[in-house]
């Protein structure tokens, strides 16, 4: 319909929303698909440190908070860790917060109330949330960690999802040496959430924000971009861009390198399944090039060739990072960003101010050819 052109402005706005809502819905059940599978055959990780309890919780709620609004959810906090750390993965802590938040907007009715407290118990940190929502029944609570379980599994039930989100709360849980439990007074009456993980008196880093992450800039910075295919490239180029950097794309790692030296980037970006040269191959010519600035460039892989071995051997052929595809685009511009200010701090990047950078944006779309390894998705 919107290709079409035929809806007036209030339309438009509401197919948009309908799209940007299904879209995140579908995203939800690949990522959850995917955790479920690493944790199953043994391949997540969690990387342990000291985080400020408090910051962490209201970053959760605040991701949460429009949905809780759209519904007229009072929500209600408690916090007596003021001051407290907790040991834990930032971004799987953020995950097991947002499934349990999520799970109380979507099981409690307009006009109900979520309660979020937390408090130190010993050498632990006790997260709760409870909600006036439906309920469980007695019967359900021993299965309600259960892999694709769902109170209601009938073909009339009004809730979507596969029944993972409960699941990957308790084995993140898990990894962390941390404890869940699950209480409801009966079906109609509310349901309780608690998890219980390791406090920790080391300093802790002060907790990002996801409207902090949004915010970063790369103005005066360059990028080169390899990624051969378009809509992937133009999602990337016009983020980057938002951000403030000059952006150079190339479909191909041949016009990429041909380039180099006359843009010198300050850092490149790139695919590893590309036409007539791969990712690894091209990042082996840069760090062989004869010109030391050039070999310096920090690269990150942004590719669907994401497993433990693809990752092994894009560090091994000389990418500093690997990201797995889909990538967030503010993730990827606060990864630029890290680099680009740790890389200037020991003078080994060329950046735009000062240098020889990128005089103007440059976007090369070549016709992408056939791929010398299988193709993978592209999203």
């Amino acid at each position: 319909m919107l290709l079409t052109d035929t809806l007036n402005e209030k339309s438009r706005k509401h197919a948009f929303e309908l799209i940007d809502r299904n879209a995140h819905a579908q995203a939800q059940l690949v990522n959850d698909l995917v955790d479920m599978s690493r944790m199953t055959t043994g391949k997540l990780q969690v990387a342990l440190e000291p985080l400020p309890v408090v910051p962490v919780l209201e970053a959760a709620l605040e991701s949460v908070r429009p949905a809780a609004e759209a519904k007229e959810l009072r929500i209600q906090t408690s916090w007596r860790v003021h001051d407290t750390n907790i040991l834990a993965d930032p971004t799987r802590l953020q995950q097991i917060l947002w499934n349990l938040l999520s799970n109380a907007v979507k099981f409690t009715p307009n006009g109900g109330r979520i309660s979020v407290s937390a408090q130190r118990i010993d050498q632990r940190i006790r997260i709760e949330v409870a909600d006036t929502g439906i309920g469980l029944d007695p019967g359900f609570l021993p299965h309600v960690f259960d892999r694709f379980r769902q109170a209601d599994s009938a073909t009339t039930r009004r809730y979507g999802g596969l029944g993972l989100g409960l699941a990957i709360v308790h084995d993140l849980v898990r990894l962390h040496g941390g404890d869940v439990e699950a209480r409801s007074p009966g079906v109609g009456k509310g349901a309780t959430f608690a998890v219980t993980f390791r406090a920790s008196d080391d300093a802790a880093l002060p907790a990002e924000s996801s409207r902090s992450r949004k915010s970063i800039s790369l103005k005066g910075y360059s990028i080169m971009l390899v990624e051969d295919h378009a809509d992937s490239r133009e999602l990337l180029v016009q983020a980057l861009r938002n951000s403030g950097a000059t952006v150079a794309a190339f479909a191909t790692a041949s016009e990429a390198f041909a380039a180099l030296d006359r843009l010198r980037p300050s850092v490149i970006v790139a695919d590893i399944a590309l036409p007539d040269e791969d990712g690894y191959s091209f990042i082996r010519r840069v760090r062989a090039h004869s010109t030391r600035a050039i070999q310096a460039i920090p690269a990150i892989a942004v590719t669907a060739y994401a497993s433990i071995p693809d990752r092994a051997e894009a560090l091994a052929v000389g990418f500093q990072q690997h990201l797995p595809k889909p990538v967030d685009p503010s993730g990827l511009i606060q990864v630029i960003r890290e680099f680009v200010v740790h890389s200037h701090s020991r003078g080994d990047v060329f950046a735009v101010e000062g240098r020889r950078g990128l005089p103007q944006d440059h976007s090369v779309d070549s016709a992408p050819r056939p791929r010398r390894r299988g193709v993978r998705g592209h999203q």
